[in-house]
């Protein structure tokens, strides 16, 4: 489990990561929409806590995706944004990043409280 944590954390956060084939994100996005789901209604069904734990990190993982998608598009069609030119001094795309890093490490303190 201690090689795939770190193959996910590596794949996650790596910013040259390719959010989707290029081909069209559109069905990229609905395909990790369909991942999601079918990972959300898997859970209930999962009694192994190891197991509830990398069904989790699959929907983090999904849901990044999605994100990474969407991310790209914004920059992409509104590259004022990547400008900070934002009505409150803000960069959008870096808030996003902090924000699934913090989701991560909340994901990790459970998986202690889960293991206690």
């Amino acid at each position: 489990m201690n090689k795939l944590f770190t193959l996910v954390l590596l794949s996650m956060f790596s910013l040259s990561l390719s959010a989707h084939s290029n081909e069209d994100p559109i069905k990229d996005l609905a395909k990790s929409h369909a991942r999601l789901k079918v990972s959300q209604q898997s859970f209930d069904t999962l009694k192994n806590r190891d197991d509830q734990y990398e069904n989790l990190l699959k929907q983090v993982k999904y849901l990044q995706t999605s994100i990474f998608i969407l991310r790209s598009l914004i920059v992409k069609d509104y590259s004022h944004v990547k400008e900070n030119m934002s009505k409150y001094k803000l960069d959008y795309i870096a808030e996003v990043d902090k924000s699934l890093k913090s989701f991560h490490e909340t994901l990790e303190q459970m998986k202690d409280t889960m293991n206690d």
